[in-house]
């Protein structure tokens, strides 16, 4: 494959086929992503149909209509391009319109120069004209020149846009999609040369307009600026200062929502401290499922004497990790009816010491020891929102039995932990059964024992992240057994920076945008302030030497720029609030506290319910 090959969102280094055992291999086990081409003129909706058909004959072949049925699972075929993009649309839907702001800023900026200058030149446009120099000549100079100035301008915006791009490029956020494919093509070339070109003669022919007129420039005398020019100039500033306001508005809501992102616990502590490492343990290395018990708690006890390790465990997978995500059915005594399909829970195989290692608070009960482990006894706990929803309060959950799947064996509930935002702390946390390591005793009689072989090791220590920490830890590793290879070596941190990177990033352009927005917005004020000094210079100077007080000629220029910014202040904030329930609607970092749960909640599986 080539080097810069990509599956979906992921860089894989090998590629390996993917094997069905002969027998065994049960029909109500949707583990499996699929992926197909459609033919040319056959549409999504035309493949779910087909594909309806044949679920419905598979179905009733395997015996499992009746559980389908009750599940709600039919064929959901979606395009890839919804896996590999995400809900990333909406953020650029925010940051599109938010530099569309930027861009009505920046011409109500040059509209009201070009108004400026071309009230400066009325006076050589008249003597121009009475030379002989006919109207067309002098309109066709002016576009020339507006064109001129738009197209250098639109040249140093591309210039400073690639510049920008290698930055986007090199230090955007790795979950933003096919980040490393943004480049400047002709489409985006053509875009800003159109922007400049349609911009400059807009402009341009609006100072012909105003000035060009040959009765305009045969009666122009020069000094003084119609109150007609004045109100233009006035609405242009007065623009500006109420879509500045709108991008504030809208940055502010970014930046309150994400403070209240980061203000979430996520369910642990100081996650800059928790080295994480993922080994597995391939059947044909190691058969036997005790030895891969053995070897794992031998890595667990060559681990922790490492100097510096204050907490270790094991677990399958990490909080805001992205592996597997498809939970099993589990169903609570006295609670889940026979004939009822029970609701599908998150499940998650740790270690004892997680939680206390990992900063998770219990709510009620106890965490799993090593006996747990050892002993016969199938013991879980649950997460607090379980529980709540479930029994009522953490407390009533201890002692209460729920079996994993439709017909496993009953599991008794010893302990209650705090919700951990595994899918991040824009989400919603799910309910989850946390169950030990170890090995699983055969489901049904005659079937083989369950043992985790892929399994991640996570070692607190405030070390964590450095090079000297992780060369003893691979150390410790292959001390065991050399032929393992480790994948997924990082911090805890650097995976929970990574579920938030969309956001922040998002954050970071639009907050560029506000400050640009409000930049752009003093410089329109100011420049309207400026010229109208100049123009009532004379006007200023025959008041001082009449005794007028130099502070009220001050607060005569002061009073009209407050004017202008609480006028467009006011209908700023108007605008915002309107717009705001449509922005906080597309902002990433706003997540409902109540939300209906799916029964199948996999991201990767074509089967939804």
């Amino acid at each position: 494959m080539p080097r810069d090959f990509r599956f979906v969102n992921l860089s894989p280094d090998m590629l390996l086929p993917q094997r069905f055992q002969k027998s065994g291999l049960r029909p109500d086990v949707f583990n499996y992503t699929g992926i197909a081409r459609l033919k040319p003129g056959v549409t999504i909706a035309v493949a779910n149909q087909d594909l309806a058909r044949v679920w419905k004959t598979w179905s009733e072949t395997e015996g499992v209509g009746k559980m389908l049925e009750m599940l709600n699972v039919k064929p959901n075929l979606r395009p890839l391009k919804k896996d590999v993009v995400g809900d990333v649309g909406s953020v650029l839907s925010v940051l599109m319109g938010a530099l569309g702001l930027v861009l009505l800023l920046v011409c109500a900026n040059v509209a009201n120069l070009v108004l400026v200058r071309a009230q400066s030149r009325r006076q050589e446009f008249a003597i121009r004209a009475a030379l002989g120099a006919g109207w067309g000549r002098i309109a066709r100079e002016l576009l020339i020149e507006s064109l001129t100035l738009g197209i250098l301008g639109g040249a140093l915006g591309l210039a400073l846009a690639y510049l920008g791009l290698r930055v986007l490029v090199t230090q955007g956020p790795a979950s933003l999609p096919r980040l490393g494919e943004i480049s400047m093509d002709g489409t985006a070339l053509a875009f800003a040369l159109a922007c400049s070109v349609g911009s400059s003669m807009l402009f341009g022919l609006a100072a012909v307009l105003r000035s060009g007129i040959p009765d305009r420039i045969r009666s122009a005398r020069g000094a003084t600026q119609r109150a007609e020019q004045l109100r233009a100039q006035n609405a242009l500033v007065v623009t500006q200062v109420a879509l500045a306001f709108v991008l504030l508005v809208a940055s502010g809501l970014m930046i309150r929502s994400f403070l209240a992102l980061r203000a979430v616990k996520p369910g642990f502590t100081h996650p800059e401290w928790i080295q994480t490492v993922r080994i597995s343990i391939p059947e044909a290395l190691t058969p036997d499922p005790e030895r891969v018990i053995r070897i794992q708690s031998e890595i667990l006890r060559r681990v922790s004497a490492i100097p510096g390790v204050t907490g270790y465990w094991v677990r399958q997978r990490l909080a805001n990790g992205v592996e597997y995500r498809n939970g099993i059915l589990v169903a609570v005594e006295g609670k889940t009816a026979a004939d009822q399909m029970p609701p599908n829970r998150a499940i998650k195989y740790i270690s004892p010491g997680l939680l206390a290692a990992q900063g998770t608070r219990l709510a009620a009960g106890r965490a799993f020891t090593w006996e747990d482990v050892a002993g016969p006894r199938r013991v879980a706990l649950v997460s607090e929102n379980m529980a709540r929803e479930s029994w009522g309060e953490p407390g009533n959950a201890l002692g209460k039995r729920i079996r994993i799947g439709r017909d496993g064996p009953w599991t008794d509930v010893v302990g209650v932990a705090e919700n951990v935002y595994a899918d991040g702390v824009n989400r919603p946390a799910p309910a989850t059964v946390y169950l030990r390591v170890g090995v699983e005793p055969p489901v049904r009689p005659g079937g083989s024992a369950v043992v985790r072989r892929g399994v991640t090791f996570a070692i607190r220590s405030e070390r964590a992240g450095t090079e000297a920490f992780l060369r003893e830890v691979t150390a410790a590793i292959h001390a065991v057994n050399p032929s393992l290879p480790l994948a997924k070596v990082r911090t805890l941190n650097g995976v929970y920076r990574l579920s938030m990177a969309r956001t922040s990033f998002a954050l970071v352009l639009l907050g560029i945008a506000g400050a640009m927005a409000l930049t752009l917005a003093i410089v329109g004020v100011y420049g309207v302030l400026a010229y109208a000094v100049a123009q009532r210079r004379r006007e200023v100077g025959i008041r001082l030497a009449l005794g007028a007080e130099p502070r009220a000629l001050k607060w005569l220029f002061v009073r009209k720029g407050l004017i202008l910014n609480c006028v467009g202040g006011a209908i700023g904030l108007a605008l915002a609030g309107g717009l705001s329930r449509w922005i906080s609607s597309l902002l990433l970092a706003s997540r409902r506290l109540i939300h209906s749960r799916t029964l199948y909640r996999g991201r990767s599986s074509p089967w939804r319910s």
